[in-house]
């Protein structure tokens, strides 16, 4: 998993943020790299950016309509910082938890949700591809946001796809049942041993 110093490295202007994406990232089972290049290509890091044509706004170009979904308005986020902006970030992303399983996907969410799984050659529909620049595929959005990242875009980590504060406990918890299984399991071979030393000796 990237970590917060490979995303300032990467990208000086998210200092203030990386450990959020960390964390965030950790909860949707994500790279850190994935949401750091979404951020890059969207906003440049600026919390502040705007779009001409549709208004979208802020660090992932949040739409009129998502952000009142959020409980905010495009206006409020232009006046936020980065760090302030990251629990409206967070809030957009948790919808989609278990669900990005690459690059690709984290760049549908923010971009055409209903791309998310489908694929590289998953086609927008023309309306779509016309007000992009002529991007008609999910495969080309992708090579052109990545045209511009910094950080590779790892594949998915192995291992549990989500994170929680509670399954850091349950794994204590397992551990320390395992260490009483591992005492017991000695403590009877020992028991044998002693027996048989014994009537050796007798014997």
């Amino acid at each position: 998993m990237t970590s917060a110093a490979a995303i300032t490295r990467a990208y000086p202007q998210a200092a203030p943020v990386a450990h959020a994406l960390v964390a965030l990232s950790h909860q949707l089972g994500a790279d850190p790299a994935w949401l750091a290049n979404v951020i890059q290509y969207e906003s440049r890091w600026n919390p502040q950016a705007i779009n001409g044509g549709t208004g979208a706004s802020g660090l992932i170009q949040f739409m009129p309509s998502t952000a009142r979904g959020l409980g905010t308005t495009v206006e409020a986020i232009r006046r936020m910082t980065a760090g302030q902006q990251m629990q409206y970030v967070a809030a957009y992303f948790r919808r989609f938890r278990g669900k990005l399983r690459s690059q690709e996907d984290v760049f549908m969410a923010v971009f055409y949700p209903a791309a998310v799984g489908k694929g590289a050659s998953y086609s927008f529909p023309a309306r779509v591809a016309r007000a992009n620049n002529g991007i008609s595929t999910a495969g080309e959005y992708a090579r052109r946001a990545l045209a511009v990242a910094c950080l590779s875009p790892t594949p998915r980590p192995r291992g549990p796809l989500l994170y929680s504060p509670s399954a850091g406990r349950g794994a204590r918890g397992v551990s320390r049942r395992n260490q009483r299984l591992v005492l017991g399991i000695g403590a009877a071979v020992f028991a044998v041993i002693a027996v048989g030393a014994a009537v050796a000796v007798r014997s």
